[in-house]
């Protein structure tokens, strides 16, 4: 199963997207209740929990937020425009093992590089950016990548361009922004197996992005650049059901719903998390 956090080890592969994932146009000011953990549990043992939270200053403006699953955990930290700053790793004996760097340009704010420090390594790697109009690029320093984004006049990703320098190799994302509680994720892979997955959502804010919102790139496909990634940060409702259909390997298929309890805000508290109708985990939400 591929639940929160979890990346799609999707190297080398040629995916088409089709998104409509923004039901509806939603200002920040919508957003009452703030988030204070989110903690997800995985059944049949509890033998994987996995916690999220954030904390604020005294203006409500993000500071930073952990998340980790067991011992090993995130720290992420914010500058002052609300735009990641840093994040670190840190080893159960909370000694760091890696750190992550954010780099701006002064004059527009947009993202320069991205510094990546390992406690193994005496120099640090760079993901290198450069922008022009609505479109972002970006040359990693992990096995030659190059991505350019492409974004709607929202601001909104609708296409993403992954290539392996000095190969043949790519991945194409493609999103079509609508106002209808859907995202169509088709891709396929080199042996030919076309896989769709398909989320539908409730017509409730989705407490996780706010700071999505604010900080969009970095929030939903920047870290790994794959579609399933933070799969609950993506849009402005909550995700209820998850459709994944395999061409190939159909005993993969499996249809994941999350029955939500709601507030009296109509913010969610828990929910129960089922694949194929088999309960295999739970969400608890608590704000501040």
């Amino acid at each position: 199963m591929k639940h929160l956090f979890i990346i799609l080890c999707l190297s080398f592969v040629f995916i088409s997207c089709s998104s409509d994932s923004e039901p509806e146009e939603q200002d920040s000011e919508i957003f009452g209740l703030i988030l204070k953990t989110l903690t997800e549990y995985r059944y049949p043992d509890n033998d994987f929990v996995l916690t999220y939270t954030e904390s604020y200053n005294e203006d409500v403006q993000l500071i930073h937020k952990d998340w980790g699953q067991g011992s090993s955990y995130y720290k992420v930290n914010y500058n002052p425009s609300g735009y990641i700053n840093e994040a670190k790793l840190y080893n159960p004996d909370n000694s760091i093992t890696r750190t992550i760097s954010y780099f701006y340009n002064a004059s527009n704010g947009k993202i320069d590089s991205i510094g990546h420090k390992s406690t193994n390594l005496e120099f640090t790697e760079y993901d290198k950016f450069t922008h022009e109009e609505n479109k972002i690029s970006l040359l990693s320093h992990i096995d030659y990548y190059s991505d350019e984004f492409t974004f709607n006049e929202k601001g909104k990703i609708i296409y993403l361009d992954k290539r392996v320098k000095f190969s043949s190799f790519y991945t194409t994302f493609e999103y079509e922004l609508d106002n209808v509680k859907k995202l169509n994720i088709t891709y396929s892979s080199g042996n030919s197996n076309v896989v769709t997955i398909e989320y539908e959502y409730d017509s409730f804010i989705n407490p996780l992005y706010r700071n999505t919102e604010a900080d969009y790139l970095n929030d939903t496909v920047l870290d790994y650049r794959q579609p399933g990634y933070k799969e609950l940060n993506f849009s402005k409702n909550n995700f209820i059901t998850k459709t994944y259909t395999s061409s190939l390997y159909p005993e993969d298929n499996y249809v994941y719903t999350r029955e939500i309890e709601y507030n009296s805000d109509n913010y969610p508290i828990t929910s129960i998390n089922k694949s194929n109708g088999e309960i295999v985990g739970k969400h608890t939400y608590e704000y501040h």
